[in-house]
């Protein structure tokens, strides 16, 4: 007898039950494993399976780690994706005005870089972080600006790694943004079917490249349900 292939639903739901410690928190038998808060996967696995209850807990959790590490860095200027994971898990705990904060900090953050800094230390990425922090704080008419230059940052090989499609969060998160920016000036449904578009094409991506997106994915479904259908978790679980 063939054996079923494992669907990532599957995967996830094994991942989660068979770890002792968070197989123990997800059947209500002890608290957050705060020693294990690390890169925010069960927050991203708990959402995935339906359990928002769970998925907002240890996304706050997560938040608050984040935003230590960042706070304790010795070059700050080097994690900023330490901020950006603050922000967007802070914000998947449904701490609005706390998100913003952070949201806000990490603009200026960026902002006070030089260029060449940036680009030197390949973190081009920041700059697509920084286009997102305005997305969310609702400032779309500076959106394109920061998101384009991380763009053609990342092609040149100048992103935290040197093949652009490797940086699985950023690369594919400019056409979500334009697309939302053109949404949001134009609200027709030809610009919403963009956006849904592009929303499926970075679930795709990330599925080919590592899923570490579907934070994203899930903020943004959450934070815009006027403009995305939901993509994660898929209706074909053979395709998440």
């Amino acid at each position: 007898m063939t054996a079923k292939k494992m669907t990532f639903m599957d995967m996830v739901t094994e991942g989660i039950l068979q770890n002792p410690k968070w197989g123990a928190y997800a059947r209500g038998e002890t608290s957050i494993p705060q020693e294990e808060l690390v890169w925010g996967n069960e927050a991203n696995y708990f959402f995935y399976l339906g359990d928002y209850q769970k998925a907002r807990e240890v996304s706050y959790a997560f938040s608050k780690y984040a935003e230590q590490e960042f706070a304790n860095a010795f070059l700050q200027s080097l994690v900023v994706s330490t901020l950006f994971n603050a922000g967007l898990y802070r914000s998947l705990a449904q701490r609005q005005s706390e998100a913003d904060k952070l949201w806000q900090d990490l603009i200026v953050f960026v902002e006070n870089l030089s260029k060449n800094d940036i680009l030197k230390k390949r973190k081009a990425n920041y700059w697509i972080y920084e286009a997102y922090a305005l997305a969310k704080l609702g400032r779309y008419e500076e959106v394109l600006e920061p998101a384009l230059k991380g763009f053609d940052g990342l092609k040149k090989g100048k992103g935290i790694h040197k093949a652009p499609h490797n940086n699985t969060i950023e690369y594919g998160l400019v056409n979500v943004l334009e697309t939302l920016v053109t949404f949001q000036k134009e609200p027709i449904p030809e610009n919403k079917q963009k956006s849904q578009k592009a929303l499926m094409d970075y679930k795709k991506e990330n599925v080919r490249y590592g899923r570490l997106g579907y934070g994203v994915i899930f903020d943004l479904q959450i934070s815009y349900p006027d403009v995305f259908i939901p993509v994660l978790p898929g209706s074909d679980p053979e395709q998440d």
